[in-house]
Formats: structure tokens, sequence, C-alpha cells
């Protein structure tokens, strides 16, 4: 290697610039990530892209502490100011740090399209196989890239020690970073491709425009994370030129961990919906409460219940707002519903017991179990339920549905 010129701008350190990057995005992820799995908790419904949602964020955390590691010794900095025991080991860790990044992408998007495969419903075949290929093609793609990143040489340890291995044999740098640019093209391809699909069915759904207007955008976010891959695109042509890649690489880093956490954090504000209801029942519940101290105003007629009977926890109603009364479609399940419906003996005309206490709820607006399709009817045949005989009829029937519909 041909000595490097002395750098115009003197010995600057651009890491802790990808430290509180790399550390702020990872944070937000991880809480994004718990509250995914408390949704998931709360209407006991795990599912594929759950786990591999998991799995991307663990290599998430491993990829930001190779970083981390790669910075202490002296990525960020010019190779210039270097010593080399510090070029080698930051050499090292790079190399192998990329498959983890690389991994940690492959896999967030396929839980992303293992997302809509469970809410897509009767959808037609196309679109099904269209997203399992997608699975299968990041996979495989990803899988390459990683293998590439090592056997580019033999053996492997010439990445970083070419001089111990000077019989080594090793690929031209623009075969790697080649493949690195498709690569990169491909997971921009995907992460549009995952964005716009929704599109195609979402508004074929018997919902109102509000809610498919809003069903698009939550599941069409993964186009800023698409965004970010190819900006990223932009910056992979320095891996062919390695003379100064401490530095070279800091756009690289950054737009990569952009990437992940976008991806990650787009993935699971879809699946938050009993999160957002446990904030807006407890912010009702506050504002009823210092309503009800101020001007003096029932509480019962607002929730359905009195004051010494309050909720100790939330009940997540998922209802339908179509003309046909009490049905749940997947977009639904989609947003979320976890309570059995049971006539409760005591209870009033259009008065039900969720399991906990009585809510007053209208005709359509109830409380359904994951597992359980609700929708209209009369009589008391198998399955169905109503009312005591000396009080209004009930029009609900409970109907067991396949669990793996529900998201």
């Amino acid at each position: 290697m041909e000595p490097l010129p002395r750098p115009s701008d003197g010995d600057r350190n651009r890491g802790p610039q990808l430290m509180a990057m790399w550390w702020t995005e990872l944070s937000i992820c991880i809480i994004m990530v718990a509250l995914r799995f408390y949704s998931r908790y709360k209407l006991k419904n795990f599912g594929i892209d759950d786990g591999l949602m998991m799995t991307a964020l663990i290599l998430y955390i491993s990829t930001t502490i190779a970083e981390t590691f790669a910075v202490l010794d002296g990525a960020g900095r010019h190779l210039y100011y270097l010593k080399p025991p510090e070029i080698q080991l930051v050499t090292k860790i790079t190399w192998i740090e990329n498959p983890l990044g690389i991994m940690a992408l492959a896999i967030a998007k396929m839980s992303v399209a293992f997302l809509i495969l469970r809410i897509i419903g009767p959808s037609t075949r196309w679109r099904k196989w269209s997203l399992y290929l997608s699975v299968g093609l990041t996979f495989t793609i990803g899988t390459l890239a990683c293998i590439l990143t090592f056997a580019q040489c033999n053996p492997p340890r010439a990445l970083w020690e070419p001089t111990e291995v000077p019989w080594a044999k090793c690929w031209k740098p623009s075969v790697q970073s080649n493949f690195a640019i498709f690569t990169g093209a491909y997971y921009t391809f995907v992460d549009m491709f995952l964005a716009l699909l929704p599109t195609t069915f979402v508004w074929d759904l018997n919902l109102k425009r509000e809610r498919k207007i809003a069903l698009s955008m939550l599941l069409g976010l993964g186009v800023f994370a698409g965004i970010c891959s190819a900006i990223k695109v932009a910056y992979l042509h320095d891996l062919s030129s390695r003379a100064d890649f401490t530095w070279a690489t800091f756009n690289l880093s950054a737009w990569t961990a952009a990437e992940l956490f976008l991806l990650i954090v787009c993935a699971c504000v879809p699946t938050l919906k009993p999160v957002y209801d446990l904030l807006r029942e407890n912010a009702l519940f506050s504002f009823s409460y210092f309503s009800s101290k101020r001007y003096g105003s029932n509480r019962k007629s607002y929730y359905g219940f009195d004051g010494k009977d309050s909720p100790k926890k939330p009940s997540y109603a998922g209802h339908s707002d179509r003309s046909s009364p009490g049905r749940v479609s997947n977009a639904d399940k989609f947003a979320g519903v976890s309570t059995k419906v049971v006539a409760h003996s005591g209870a009033k005309p259009d008065q039900w017991d969720n399991g906990d206490r009585n809510v007053l709820i209208g005709m359509t607006d109830i409380n359904v179990q994951r597992g359980w399709e609700v929708h209209t009817g009369r009589g008391s045949s198998s399955g169905s339920m109503s009312a005591p005989s000396d009080e209004r009829p009930a029009h609900f029937e409970a109907k067991k549905v396949r669990g793996d519909d529900i998201v």
C-alpha cells in the first residue's frame, strides 16, 4: 500500500457523531420493539414477523456494538493518523460488522413481508406469491453478500492482515463493491415494493375512507427506509477505494444506521393499536375525572361504570364501522381486538360484560377476543348470546375463526 498523503483538514474525529446516531436510533428501536411485543402480548397473537423483528433487533444491537469498537479504534478518523495496530483492528472489526448489518436489514424486511401476509386476508394469489418471492430473494441475496465478504480473500484474514499472509489470493475490490451496490439497489426496491403493495388491497376493504387512508399510510411508512437505502447506494462505491476507508465510509455507516432505524420503527408502528388505545383511554379517563371535579359531570354516563368500579386495565375494543353491523374484518383484527363478549345476566339493555365489569357500549361498538368473529343474528342457537328474556333481545352471535388471520 502506498503512503497516504497528509489530510488537509488535520486529525478530525467524526466517530462521536457516529456513536450519537447509532445509539440514539438503537434506543428508540428497542423501545418500539418492546411496545410491539407488549401489543402482541395483550392480543395474545405472536407471529413469525415478531420473531424475525426480534432477530433483526439483536443483529442491530450487535452491529452497533461492533461499530462502537471500530470507532474506539479509529473509525471516523483519517487512516493517516492511525497506528498500525489500530489500522489492523479497525479493519478487522469493519469487515466483521458488515455481514451483521446486511443480515439485520434483510431480516427486518422479511418481517415486514410476513406482517403484510398476516393482514392481507383472502386477497389475490399474486400478492401472496410476490411476498413469498421477496422473502426468499431477500434472504438469498443477503446471505450471498455475507459470504462474498469473506470469500474475496483466501484466507479471509488477508483482509485485515495482508502483511501476515503475503501469499494470499484476493479478488479485485470492485467485485465485492459491485455486488454490494447490487444488494443495496435490491434492498431499495424491496422497501418500495413492501410500502406500496398494501395500497393495492387496502382500498378494496369494506372500511370508511378515513380508515383506508390511515391504514395505507401506516403500511407505507417503509418508503422512508427505501429513500435511505437509495442514498446509501450512492456511497457504496467507497468500498472499492480502500485507501482512507476509516474516513470515507462515514456516510455509508451513517445511512446504514438510518435505514435500520426507519425500517424497524416503521414496521412496528402499525402493530401498536393496543398501546394507542391505552394512551387514549387514560387521556379520556383523566379528562373525565377532572371535568367531574370541576363541573360535577357523571362519569358513569360516559364510561358505563361508577367511580367505585373503575377499570384497572383497558379493554381493547375493535368495532365495525361498515354497513354490516358487528362484522369484524381483517382490517379490524389488524387494528387490535382482544376481549370476549358475553351476556351479563343482570345487564341492562345494550349493556354487556367484558369479563371484568359492565361497559356501556353501542350495538356495533363490541369487544372481541382473538379468534372470534362477531356478526349480527337473532335467536339463541349454539354459539349465540342473548340478553335476559325480560330485556331487549341480543343481536350478536360469536363464531370461531382462524386465529392466524388476526394481527
